[in-house]
């Protein structure tokens, strides 16, 4: 803990963030006073890759992140990975979007319509 700043540090003796945990020796250029920052040796990600996971205390479910990759985890076989906005707030790429979703049209709402819509547009 670095006690002038009241950083804590994890693996990390100088941190420079509130909460700053390094599993590794850190090189080039970091961010300082985020609330959390997290380094590692981090895989691309995928579910029992090396990444960051967040998981329901039952260990079924969770989300992982890797360093370009956010990734559905834990014991279930299959699971669900979603994004929702907040309010009437969007969802947003900012970039190029590609999708192999097969898309049922006798079955599809308004959110499937989008997604559809999004497909199209994105690629």
């Amino acid at each position: 803990m670095d006690w002038a700043s009241s950083n804590i540090g994890i693996g990390i003796t100088n941190p420079a963030n509130r909460l700053d945990i390094a599993s590794s020796v850190r090189s080039g250029t970091h961010g300082t006073g985020f609330p959390l920052y997290v380094t590692g040796p981090l895989a691309a990600g995928s579910a029992g890759s090396a990444g960051i996971e967040f998981r329901h205390e039952n260990g079924t479910q969770g989300i992982g992140f890797g360093f370009n990759t956010m990734y559905a985890t834990g014991s279930n076989i299959s699971q669900d990975l979603g994004l929702r906005s907040k309010g009437t707030g969007n969802l947003e790429f900012l970039h190029r979007c590609i999708s192999t979703h097969v898309y049922f049209l006798e079955r599809m709402d308004e959110w499937a319509l989008a997604r559809l819509i999004l497909d199209i547009y994105s690629i």
